[in-house]
């Protein structure tokens, strides 16, 4: 064990997680020079690196004549055109040939000053106040401006932990809000329409608020690619400069106590220009069945613990540090293990699952991934516009948080079932890996949901040929089958896998 994680344990044992935040004079004390003490072990000359300088000198190259081709003489319709990235799209539409740009946002103008929005300076930008919500206050500007190209950025939540404490909002925002810009899309000719996803709707399954909306949208945006608009999903990951948990811990440090969920948490990270040129790029990539983008290169992920003592060093404030543990929902501790293939060698892409990632190909100077969009089963819009229907007549958020689960689940279902056998058990091969759980100190139990559904769309389809397409790294399918026994309800499905092995080998 080395000495910063020694002071790690000392700090955890002080103020245990899950504790209250501590307010003992003497406690508080104590952790500030533990803090100290971390600084030190970690390199105060490291810690003053920026952790977020490599995604913010990232850029994503764009094609500027065809961009600019496309875009010439067009009206462009963007939604949340007041948010950081909205904003910022919005200038670089500034630079191109665009005839009229509709900046759509509830909020009423100006733009904060550090949004880059010139919008009262340039004729071609005109502001409508909208909240997406509202169907025919929101069919005013398709009617009147008719854009051939949307860019639909508008959010019910700025962060998952927002989105627990309001959920009514986020489900009608996310789920109805997007289905009239859909359905305002067809009804008025749209040639293109892009939406802003999170790397959050890679997961198969989550009771997350902001993810299952957002999970849910996307297939809102798949049943409605089967007609003449063209449309492109994008997956977004942490934006450094829209950062709540660089905000939090600034707001924090200003009291000098400052509390992290765990000094283990990594997260990637884009800039917004990465983001922009992302988006950019999916206007020209649009599909009459949709596709699915997301950058390929997210660097290296960004250690929690580290980006907080950077500021810590650079403000040069004393601070108290601590780990508050996990909140109780918007976050999770730990992925599902078979949401990427191990196999490939660190070339997994953490913004696509393994069912997403298999149809993946590298576009826009091999910069981006482009995947098929996960398709929707019939009947999904009818049952999401009962949801959102409940949301806006007043439903509990504990129901509609379980009908955003639900619904989230039959989808995994519906996919597992419709995949290749082979590339769901590779799935349930490295969801399963007794050694890989171990290492995290967690066990086949935590993810017993996730199991359960791969499981139930293999009975029955563990053909010689299907497994003799699965790799021999560990755990091997024998040790898989020893894995999954160790949970009663899967232990008849562990004796099925044993029998197809020995017959195959056999």
């Amino acid at each position: 064990m080395s000495i910063a994680d020694r002071i790690v344990g000392a700090i955890q044992e002080l103020v245990p997680p899950g504790a209250p935040e501590p307010s003992d004079p003497d406690v508080i004390c104590r952790l500030e020079a533990l803090t100290a003490k971390l600084i030190r072990a970690r390199g105060i000359d490291a810690l003053r690196r920026d952790p977020f300088a490599e995604a913010r000198s990232s850029l994503v190259e764009l094609n500027e004549a065809t961009f600019n081709a496309l875009v010439a003489g067009a009206t462009v319709l963007v939604t949340g055109g007041l948010g950081m990235v909205g904003s910022h799209i919005i200038a670089q539409l500034l630079r191109t040939p665009a005839a009229r740009i509709l900046c759509v946002d509830s909020r009423r103008g100006p733009t904060p000053t550090h949004y880059p929005l010139p919008a009262n300076a340039d004729p071609r930008v005109m502001h409508v106040q909208v909240d997406i919500r509202d169907w025919d206050a929101l069919a005013e500007p398709f009617e009147r401006e008719r854009p051939q190209i949307v860019f639909h950025l508008a959010n019910g939540a700025l962060n998952p932990g927002d989105a627990e404490f309001r959920v009514r909002e986020t489900v009608t925002t996310n789920l109805e809000g997007t289905q009239h810009i859909l359905d305002l899309c067809e009804r008025y000719g749209v040639e293109r329409c892009v939406y802003s996803s999170t790397g959050k709707a890679a997961h198969y399954v989550t009771t997350d608020v902001y993810a299952a909306t957002k999970k849910l949208t996307e297939r809102q945006v798949a049943a409605a690619a089967n007609g003449t608009v063209g449309y492109a999903v994008v997956r977004f990951t942490h934006i450094v400069e829209n950062s709540p948990i660089s905000w939090k811990i600034e707001r924090m440090l200003e009291r000098g106590l400052v509390a992290l969920h765990a000094p283990d948490r990594n997260f990637y990270a884009q800039s917004v220009q990465q983001a922009v040129g992302l988006l950019l790029n999916a206007a020209l990539l649009t599909r009459p069945d949709g596709s699915l983008l997301v950058l390929r290169d997210l660097g290296w992920p960004v250690c929690l613990l580290d980006l907080a003592l950077h500021k810590i060093v650079v403000t040069g404030r004393p601070a108290a540090l601590y780990f508050e543990g996990l909140p109780p929902a918007g976050y999770l501790a730990y992925g599902f293990p078979g949401l990427l293939d191990r196999g490939q060698s660190g070339d997994a892409n953490p913004l696509l699952n393994l069912l997403e990632a298999s149809t993946a190909v590298r576009v826009a100077s091999e910069q981006l991934l482009a995947a098929k969009l996960p398709a929707a089963p019939e009947g999904l819009p009818a049952e999401l516009a009962l949801l959102s229907a409940a949301a806006a007549a007043g439903a509990a958020p504990a129901d509609l948080k379980a009908r955003c689960a639900a619904h989230v689940r039959a989808l995994a279902e519906w996919d597992f079932a419709a995949a290749d056998p082979a590339l769901v058990l590779t799935i349930l091969k490295w969801g399963a890996d007794a050694r890989q759980l171990r290492s995290l100190g967690l066990s086949l139990a935590t993810f017993e949901d996730e199991l359960k559904l791969l499981v139930g769309a293999l009975r029955g389809r563990l053909s010689p040929a299907v497994l003799r397409r699965i790799d021999s790294a560990p755990p091997t399918l024998a040790e898989l089958a020893d894995a999954l026994a160790e949970l009663p309800a899967l232990a008849d499905f562990a004796s099925e896998l044993r029998k197809a092995v020995a017959q195959e080998r056999g």
